[in-house]
């Protein structure tokens, strides 16, 4: 009898503490919703994009002779979930919140305002909006609502799953803006979301487009591909971030200026430039032509990338003159395949090795950057890494990687250490060695040093 007494005293004490933690928290569990729509699974890219994407899939490889775009504007035609729900009792709202997380814990959470609802009254219809949700993403979320007198609420966690497409993305400002991820690539990799954009230039981004840039974003680089003696531009984050600004090149001209194209690729090869949004004025011919080197570097179909060229406003892969400017991209095209190599992503990769001058290891850094949560050069050395008293030394961030197995070229293994982020590797005097740095997890690395 003793014994269940302490036992029940045991359960009460621990039932009691509990709602004593709940009543410290801010938030209170009663905030009764019913979500009306989405489902479960739903589409964020536009019907208009879908119906592009389905007649590009059917398109002739190669031929550019044409276009099947039936909407001009599909890059201004920013991803979208329109949401429908109620509250089972009247409300006295201040202010309401969707918070949205990729993972249950909700550790990393996105918190959208809910513009202009509503005072709730019970069973009420209400409609939200929401942009820029990233495609083919399981997401978590909850709305939490701020009423007078100060009590905050929240409901219980729904489930969303948005599906693949193209990720253009609503700029309060800016036009022609989208994350280049999403896109497959020949080694079974995806481009990552979130560590690259493209768009037309910043310069008329409003307060809150400024503020999605550099807080929701999180925008380290601003690259601008204007050039500054024959164009008025001004970047709007000042010291905001790291700008760098490069004047670019497009079509033809991209694959024949290798000293700019070199320049170019190195912003990309960067770590510490990440994420990274890079623009011309429209985002369309210089920035449509680094974009389609980056994909083409990381193996995505060509097919692919042409959809993505394609999304911009008044682009079109069968190309155009006008008066004063000719937007060539079949020269485009053809000037990239009388480069050495197989398919599109050697012809790139040999460009940008062979004309550019870029080393293995920074064209390793680029799609690993791109395409991988795996080991990095912090700063990829443009040259064989050099021997000091037969000890050669580099920085390498091994991320997901693990650990580092081995150091192999023709047969041989190199004796190396690795602590606090600083690689070094045993050397002899046998001249450029050209290795290949193993992880744990496979990442195989190239690496050069002498």
């Amino acid at each position: 009898m003793k014994r269940c007494f302490i036992k029940s005293t045991a359960i009460i004490l621990i039932i009691s503490l509990w709602a004593a933690l709940c009543s410290c928290s801010p938030f209170g569990s009663s905030l009764d919703v019913k979500i009306n729509s989405p489902t479960e699974t739903v589409d964020i890219v536009s019907p208009e994009i879908r119906d592009y994407i389905s007649r590009a899939k059917n398109y002739k490889e190669g031929d550019y002779t044409s276009s099947v775009k039936a909407y001009d504007n599909l890059g201004n035609m920013p991803s979208s979930v329109k949401f429908e729900w109620t509250f089972s009792k009247d409300l006295n709202i201040v202010n309401a919140y969707f918070i949205f997380s990729e993972t249950k814990d909700f550790k990393v959470t996105q918190k959208e305002y809910i513009p202009k609802i509503h005072t709730p009254t019970k069973d009420k219809k209400q409609t939200a909006t929401i942009y820029n949700l990233k495609p083919d993403t399981t997401y978590y979320y909850k709305i939490e609502v701020e009423e007078k007198g100060g009590k905050t609420s929240e409901s219980k966690v729904f489930t969303l799953k948005t599906l693949s497409g193209p990720y253009i993305l609503e700029i309060s400002g800016v036009n022609n803006a989208r994350d280049i991820g999403g896109y497959k690539t020949d080694d079974r990799k995806t481009i990552k979301y979130g560590r690259v954009y493209r768009s037309a230039n910043l310069d008329l981004a409003t307060d809150i487009g400024e503020d999605y840039i550099l807080n929701t974003l999180g925008i380290k680089t601003e690259f601008d591909l204007r050039n500054e003696y024959t164009e008025s531009f001004r970047s709007p984050f000042e010291s905001s971030l790291n700008y760098i600004n490069i004047a670019g090149k497009s079509y033809a001209a991209f694959w024949e200026n290798y000293e700019t194209a070199a320049e170019e690729a190195r912003v990309f090869a960067n770590p510490e430039n990440y994420p990274i949004i890079f623009h011309c004025a429209a985002g369309a011919d210089r920035t449509g032509s680094l974009a389609f080197a980056l994909e083409a570097l990381c193996g995505v179909s060509e097919n692919d990338m042409i959809i993505d060229y394609e999304l911009t406003p008044k682009r079109s892969r069968a190309g155009y003159k006008t008066d004063k400017y000719n937007y060539d991209f079949p020269a485009f095209i053809t000037a990239l395949r009388s480069f050495e190599g197989e398919n599109l992503k050697d012809k790139v990769y040999n460009f940008f090795k062979d004309k550019c001058g870029l080393s293995d290891m920074e064209l390793y850094n680029i799609t690993a950057l791109l395409t991988t949560d795996g080991a990095v050069f912090k700063n990829p050395p443009s040259s064989p890494i050099k021997s000091n008293g037969n000890k050669a030394t580099v920085e390498i961030d091994a991320k997901k990687s693990g650990e580092i197995k081995s150091i192999t070229a023709n047969g041989k293994e190199y004796d190396f250490t690795y602590k606090n982020g600083i690689l070094t590797i045993k050397t002899s005097n046998e001249g450029v060695i050209n290795a290949t740095l193993s992880f744990e997890d496979g990442t195989k690395m190239p690496i050069a040093f002498e």
